[in-house]
């Protein structure tokens, strides 16, 4: 009776410790597949999932104010002052959105509003942890 009741704890623990290493090396696959994400895939999830967006911004975010003479102004938002973009409910036609393969590390997000003269960049770039918003610029008029 000991040894029946010993070796089915025994089964029980090896097989806990099988569905443990399962589970460790589905989580670490999954990161490293977070880390590949092709930029499309990410700028999907970071359009509209807040907490997606808010983990995937440098904090503070630079701001960049350009005006038409070419002189620019620097600002910062800080985490705590950011408010949620869902960027999927800007509807075309008014809505101009252009996706900019600068490098395989750096993509920027353009945004136009149609005759308004609004056109801001969001820069990403893709760092050890995956793509990171690190940059916003307003060169609109």
């Amino acid at each position: 009776m000991k040894f029946l009741l010993l070796a089915t704890a025994s089964i029980f623990l090896i097989g806990c410790k099988t569905k443990s290493n399962e589970s460790t090396t589905k989580l670490i696959k999954s990161i490293n597949v977070s880390k590949e994400e092709p930029f499309e895939s990410f700028i999907k999830k970071f359009s509209c999932d807040s907490t997606f967006q808010n983990n995937h911004i440098k904090f503070p975010i630079l701001l960049i104010a350009e005006d038409d003479s070419g002189e620019s102004e620097q600002s910062y938002i800080e985490q705590k002052d950011w408010g949620f973009s869902d960027l999927t409910k800007l509807k075309k036609p008014k809505y101009i959105q252009t996706l900019k393969k600068i490098s395989s590390l750096e993509y920027l997000l353009i945004f136009q509003i149609e005759d308004t003269g609004v056109y801001i960049i969001y820069t990403f770039r893709k760092q050890e942890n995956g793509w990171i918003l690190i940059k916003i610029t307003d060169a609109g008029d």
